[in-house]
């Protein structure tokens, strides 16, 4: 289908609606109605002949209908592109929501991380409080228990501090 071709149906289409259009306006004349704004109007533009204000009127009033359409046209474009916004604008909370859950998510992780090391220092700090001088063994098991509870609260400080700095710069 070429250029030709659209521009064909495209003046079809144009001659079928004002065709349409026509036929409404002589409907409405017919069943009495009358815009009384467009029939003075047209009576002024005719000299007050009725005669060639009804001529006047049929064309003015397909007009009228014409702007009508258009103005339907104009307001259901305007909703749609609220409605599209709005789609975007909801899709975007979404994704902002879902993203600070799982800031809060790591968040929480990255304390039990730290209050895990803290338990873990507090139990070595009392099996320091029992332990003899001659129990190397045991010693050793605490010292390797410090090292792991320091590297829990390593491990959560960084997260906290990590999640902290996601979410002030998001």
């Amino acid at each position: 289908m070429g250029i030709f071709d659209d521009i064909k149906a495209k003046g079809a289409a144009y001659r079928l609606t004002e065709e349409a259009l026509y036929a409404e306006a002589l409907r409405e004349i017919e069943s009495g109605q009358r815009l009384d704004g467009t029939w003075a109007k047209a009576m002024a533009e005719s000299d007050m002949d009725a005669g060639k204000a009804g001529a006047k009127y049929i064309k003015m009033r397909v007009q009228s209908l014409r702007d009508e359409i258009s103005v339907f046209i104009y307001a259901a474009k305007k909703v749609e592109t609220a409605n599209t916004k709005q789609s975007i604008a909801d899709a975007a909370n979404r994704r902002r929501l879902t993203a600070n859950r799982q800031l809060t998510k790591s968040f929480y992780r990255a304390s039990l991380a730290v209050i895990l090391g803290v338990i873990l220092l507090s139990l070595c700090g009392f099996g320091f409080m029992f332990l003899r001088s001659a129990d190397g063994v045991l010693y050793s098991i605490l010292m390797v228990v410090i090292g792991l509870g320091l590297i829990c609260i390593a491990i959560g400080a960084i997260g906290m501090a990590w999640a902290l700095l996601v979410r002030l710069f998001s």
